[in-house]
């Protein structure tokens, strides 16, 4: 999975900048810190992606567990896109050597506004449960991905 996330990255890392080599490519930092980095960004990268996709495309299944269409969900959904655009970026600008101090610290804040709102979901959100599922889906994978977020801000803020 680490190799998979650096692939990208790399791949990522060639198209923003053009180049035929690694030559700006900040292959030192690449370790358990920025790893924990970049597997947090892809996991928002891989869940908002066909979420967004299906909120732009009314997919019925996701009125089950979101709602009606409404001004809020409307609300919600530039929320997620936002995210996703900001992921998307900040895992590319995190690998490049002249951006990735100042994008990794981006991320990281980017996480924490996340943590805070996706531990306050079960709290703020009623309904949505579709068939035998003891709570709402959203609401259970926002906890996952939340704890998954504090494990990757630990290990960043650590010495």
């Amino acid at each position: 999975f680490p190799q998979a996330i650096l692939a990208l990255a790399y791949l990522s890392y060639l198209g923003a900048t053009k180049s035929s080599g690694p030559a700006c490519l900040n292959i030192e930092a690449m370790d358990a810190k920025l790893g924990l980095l970049a597997a947090s960004l892809f996991i928002n990268v891989a869940v908002l992606l066909p979420v967004s996709l299906g909120l732009c495309m009314k997919v019925e299944r996701i009125s089950v567990v979101l709602g009606d269409e409404t001004p809020a969900r409307g609300i919600l959904q530039a929320i997620y896109l936002s995210i996703l655009l900001a992921s998307l970026g900040l895992f590319c600008l995190i690998f490049i050597e002249a951006t990735s101090e100042a994008s990794q610290w981006m991320a990281t804040g980017l996480l924490v506004v996340q943590i805070i709102y996706k531990f306050i979901t079960p709290c703020t959100t009623k309904g949505g449960i579709p068939g035998k599922l003891p709570a709402n889906p959203v609401v259970l994978s926002n906890v996952g991905i939340a704890a998954f977020h504090c494990v990757t801000i630990g290990v960043r803020l650590a010495p």
